[in-house]
């Protein structure tokens, strides 16, 4: 803890004098002189301005060279006396002023600290008056970046200040307040119902109707959920023995009254804390809200938030997300009136591309004038938006109106000094959004307020393409009246207007957009943006992929369009679209072609469209197979085109007349299809069709394709295999007499996911023991090796199919149990215990099965599989046949997170929190100190830390685990940094008992972070408090510099309460 003292007006962080590096006392220093101008000015001024010492450290290092010792006012007279002062650059001096200026709006006060020490009102005043800033830096804040020195801070009550120097938790400090609120006896008590329905949600699983239902089940369901609770709340709560969660439990389901206080304790603590998953936090407010709004507990929330406690801040945090979702603006404003931030960031799930937006942002979502017009009023800032990347709302508060076509509120905003031309690189414009959503009133006032005619973005359209495809006449009219550019921007990434109208097929505005200039072959767009350029907004046209406006009206089928575009000069052979989603573009005459109209083909091709175009997916000719058009393959022949491979997509739709015509015709029997490695006698394969692989046999189909395209892959599909996965006997041997290599792999992955397989390893992966023998019998090998990187032996293949019999059959045939997985595959053994099939594994041990295979790329050895499937007595039978515990890392993916970890045996054991699984590896010589592996590993402590096993830390600690040790390289934490991470207070006091480093780093990009910054970033003011108890660093240059982007961190996320408890413990 740190605490401070007023000296002569100016607050003195006492953390600072602790740490001073002071060698020699004033007391015993032999040379002691006073402070002098000639002797020490030129070093005081160094070492105070030039080398931006703080004034106790340069204090610190006069004592240690020169013997001066003074005190600080002694100190800041002759600072003053001798014109030494710090020169602060301009920009931070507008920052300071513009803050100011802003916080002005929003009725707030403000203290302002340079190092820990307050300026006064005449300081500031002297400061500022110099500083020019301008409105439209007024109206932009977050565009200036708060100095690491400087803390700008909204006064508080005395009781916030008690809280941040008394030691006690923020938790337990309003606990001892809770007493003293008056309303406290007034509240009328939750209704059962609600009750039941808050009490499953406060728990780390986000399946809240599954544990609803299961709070209202019978009895051993119930006492389960209630044994995770206490298992889960033990790990964050401040207990100091896990026996003291159960009085706790006791008193939630208790007479109505207890229950409804023990609730509201609990749920104040997790919502301060952020400790709930998203939905089960945003449940639990909205459910709390409504209680609030029964009767006078009105008055009692209004008491709990006058309090101005740093834990009664957090939690109101939730209850002002649920109010502005419920419209509520009594609650709003009180919230707003007691100090909450109008700018504040809150979670937001209503869209998968974002999390978080702004308070006003998220009023206007609602479509309520009168919240936003409050928000405004309380100082919101009207173009706003979070600064979190791509988890953040993107779309400034003008754009989100113009969305919702809400007139009333986008005049609001632009009265309002909204900017109207605000929009990035990815996004719309507001009047992009109008002209989509055809809204000629917002477009007739956005051009009135001088918005940009031409604006367009790297995924979307200028405003008048958007009008075009959301097919707004009166908008086009409007657009076009006013002098919009035709063709858009040069080099664009989206739809030029023309395109769009082809698109639509517009015949009339095709020959307005011509006659006033549009250029007929403009190329089509270069790639798709990242959100795939599709607008979902009403009245709007789904986008396919680009297109020039000849390829679009080709694919419409639209003959008359055509005619007109080529007369204009378009080109039937422009370039396809280079799409960035990797889906390849048309040509002109294939996307005639899909759209069945031989007139717009015939058209194309007397127009010199070339119909050996590869460059797509199919040539024309190969498109009109694939579609099974027997008259388009006749048109296109009649030009003698390549025949490429047409044959093939006949034989998939097994149309004999259209293969006979074909080969007839040329085609290639043996073609390999360029993108998938078919040939056509290995779909007909793949068909069960033995009829047509007869045909195509009898016609000179090689059983044994090879790829033949230059841009073909190394690969084929091979017959044999696909009729082995199907279990034809018939088709095998008909295959096999026609010369068909019994032991050639393919490439391709198998409707099981099973990859690179030959025919004897197919049929062992389906388990087909007739087969198998069949193709032993034709002189398959046993023994043939998988296939990199993905394939499988045939021992290692039958395992998986779990045919005991089979796999049975194969060893005592000679397979090999020990045969080295794929780079990505498994061995037999460790198939086997995926299985789970005891007698298997044991019989393939007493075979000589070696477990200590080690693990493919992405996968598990024997022991690991057993562990992660939590499998006791098969971890016995491992660990008792020779197995070891030290394991190298292999590939963990947790139940409760989609994060794959690199773990040892014991630190997945670990991880699950299995305390039988940790002992019983440990008494087998498992190393509990094994090194974190260096792509993103954990130690077993930092395991167990991570997943908030607070029984599994204390058992790993007892054995000796090392609370220091180092993270992994990548996305690594230290043990304490995963408990802060995770909110587990409790297993975080215990590892700072065994002298954790508070202050250590874990190694990630930009020097990396504290406990404290972990904790911080995600809202956890007790763990904030007990980590500063412990020692945390946050007074030191570096502990400052950390800390700013931490900082950043946690108000971008809407934790402005465990913010402002941090920059208050940094200037007291």
């Amino acid at each position: 803890m740190v605490s401070s003292h007023s000296l002569d007006g100016l607050v003195i962080d006492e953390s600072i004098k602790w740490n001073l590096p002071l060698t020699v006392s004033y007391l015993n220093h032999p040379n002691h002189m006073a402070l002098n101008r000639d002797a020490h000015k030129a070093a005081l001024e160094k070492l105070y301005r030039d080398e931006d010492m703080t004034l106790n450290d340069a204090m610190a290092k006069m004592e240690e060279r020169f013997g001066v010792h003074e005190s600080k006012s002694t100190y800041e007279r002759r600072l003053k006396e001798w014109g030494i002062q710090k020169n602060r650059p301009r920009k931070q001096i507008q920052h300071l002023k513009m803050k100011l200026l802003h916080r002005q709006k929003q009725n707030k006060e403000s203290l302002v600290y340079i190092r820990g020490v307050q300026l006064t009102k005449l300081e500031i005043e002297k400061k500022v008056s110099r500083c020019h800033v301008s409105l439209i830096e007024q109206n932009t804040p977050e565009i200036w970046e708060t100095p690491k020195d400087m803390v700008i801070i909204t006064p508080t009550s005395d009781d916030y200040l008690h809280c941040v120097k008394s030691r006690d938790l923020p938790w337990i400090y309003f606990l001892g307040q809770l007493a003293s609120i008056r309303n406290l006896n007034m509240l009328i008590n939750m209704p059962e119902k609600t009750l039941k329905a808050i009490l499953p949600a406060l728990s780390t699983s986000d399946q809240l109707e599954t544990m609803t239902r299961n709070m209202t089940a019978i009895m051993p369901v119930q006492q389960n959920l209630m044994e995770q609770m206490s298992r889960h709340l033990s790990a964050i709560m401040p207990i100091q023995k896990n026996d003291e969660i159960y009085p706790i439990l006791r008193r939630l389901v208790g007479p109505d009254a207890t229950a409804t206080i023990e609730v509201l304790k609990l749920t104040v603590y997790l919502l301060s804390n952020k400790l709930l998953p998203f939905r089960n936090e945003k449940f639990v407010c909205d459910e709390l809200l409504k209680w609030f709004q029964l009767g006078d507990n009105y008055l009692l929330l209004k008491a709990i938030l006058s309090y101005r406690l740093p834990t009664i801040e957090a939690f109101a945090e939730g209850i002002f997300s649920s109010a502005l979702d419920a419209v509520d603006r009594k609650m709003v404003k009180l919230f707003l009136d007691l100090g909450m931030s109008a700018d504040i960031i809150i979670p937001d799930e209503s869209n998968i591309e974002w999390k978080y937006s702004t308070a006003l942002q998220f009023a206007i979502q609602t479509e309520s004038l009168g919240l936003v017009e409050l928000l405004l009023n309380s100082g919101a800032s009207v173009d706003l938006i979070p600064k979190r990347g791509r988890r953040a709302n993107p779309q400034t508060p003008l754009q989100i109106a113009a969305r919702n076509r809400d007139m009333e509120i986008a005049q609001l905003l632009i009265d309002r000094g909204a900017t109207v031309d605000g929009f990035n690189k990815w996004g719309l414009s507001a009047l992009q959004i109008a002209a989509t959503e055809g809204n000629a009133k917002l477009v007739e006032v956005l051009l009135s307020k001088g918005a940009d005619i031409n604006a367009q973005s790297m995924a979307y359209g200028c405003p008048l393409e958007c009008a075009i495809r959301a097919r707004g006449v009166s908008v086009v009219e409007m657009l076009l009246e006013r002098g919009a550019d035709i063709n858009g921007q040069a080099g664009s990434t989206v739809n030029t207007p023309l395109q769009s109208v082809a698109m639509i097929d517009d015949h009339d505005i095709v020959l307005r957009l011509l006659d006033r200039g549009a250029d007929a072959n403009t190329p089509a767009p270069t790639w798709e943006g990242c959100h795939s350029n599709i607008l979902k907004f009403e009245n709007s046209v789904l986008h396919r992929p680009n297109r020039t406006a000849l390829q679009w009206a080709a694919e419409n089928g639209n003959l008359n369009i055509c005619q007109i575009l080529m007369d204009a000069g378009a080109d039937p052979n422009a370039a396809l679209a280079n799409s960035y989603s990797g889906e390849t573009g048309t040509t002109a005459l294939v996307a005639a072609v899909t759209s069945n109209k031989y007139q717009v083909v015939e058209l194309l091709l007397k127009h010199g469209a070339d119909v050996n175009d590869e460059r797509g997916l199919r040539t024309a000719l190969e498109t009109a197979t694939r579609l099974d058009d027997k008259e388009m393959v006749q048109l296109i022949l009649w030009w003698n085109p390549r025949l490429g491979n047409s044959v093939i997509y006949a034989v998939e739709n097994q149309n004999y007349m259209l293969v006979s015509t074909l080969l007839k015709a040329g085609a290639d029997i043996n073609a390999v299809n360029r993108w998938n490695g078919k040939s056509a006698l290995s779909v007909a394969a793949g068909k069960n069709d033995l009829d047509l692989v007869r045909f195509l046999l009898k016609e000179g189909a090689d059983p044994n394709p090879k790829p033949r395209h230059r841009s073909a892959p190394a690969y084929v599909a091979v017959p044999l295999v696909a009729a082995a996965r199907l279990g034809n006997l018939d088709m095998i041997d008909i295959l096999l007499s026609a010369g068909a290599e019994c032991n050639q792999q393919e490439q391709i992955y198998d409707v099981q996911g099973f990859g690179s397989l030959n025919a004897l390893q197919a049929a062992a992966a389906k388990g087909n023991a007739s087969v198998v023998l069949h193709l032993l019998a034709a002189g398959a090998e046993l023994n043939w090796p998988a296939a990199q990187p993905y394939g499988l032996t045939a021992l290692q293949a039958g395992v998986r199919s779990r045919n005991l019999e089979l796999i049975q059959f194969m060893i005592h045939q000679g397979a090999n149990l020990n045969s080295p997985a794929a780079e990505r595959g498994v061995t037999a053994l460790q198939a086997a215990v995926w299985s789970g099939n005891l007698e298997l594994i044991q019989f393939m041990i007493n075979q000589g099965a070696n477990l200590n295979s080690p693990a493919a790329e992405g996968r598990l050895t024997a022991l690991q599989i057993a562990v992660e499937k939590r499998n006791e007595g098969l971890v016995q039978i491992l660990l008792d046949s020779g197995a070891t515990p030290n394991d190298a890392p292999g590939c963990f993916i947790h139940s409760s997170r989609p994060l794959s970890w690199q773990l040892t045996s014991l630190q997945m054991a670990a991880a699950n929190g299995d305390n039988d699984l940790v002992r019983r590896l440990l008494r087998s010589g498992a190393d509990i100190n094994w090194p974190a592996d260096e792509h993103q590993g954990r130690t077993a402590l930092q395991a167990a830390s991570e997943f908030g096993h607070e029984s599994t830390v204390q058992l790993l600690l007892t054995e000796g685990a090392n609370a220091n040790a180092p993270a992994s390289g990548f996305a690594g934490l230290t043990a304490l940094q995963a408990a802060a991470n995770g909110g587990y207070l409790c297993i975080a006091n215990a590892l700072l008992k065994k002298e954790a480093n508070v202050n250590a780093l874990n190694p990630i990009l930009g020097g990396g972070q504290t406990a404290l910054e972990v904790a911080l970033s995600n809202g956890r003011i007790d763990m904030i408090k007990l980590l500063l108890n412990a020692g945390a660093d946050i007074t030191s240059n570096f502990g400052r510099s950390q800390l700013k982007s931490a900082l950043d961190k946690a108000t971008q996320s809407g934790h402005d309460s465990a913010a402002k408890f941090l920059k208050y413990h940094q200037i007291h």
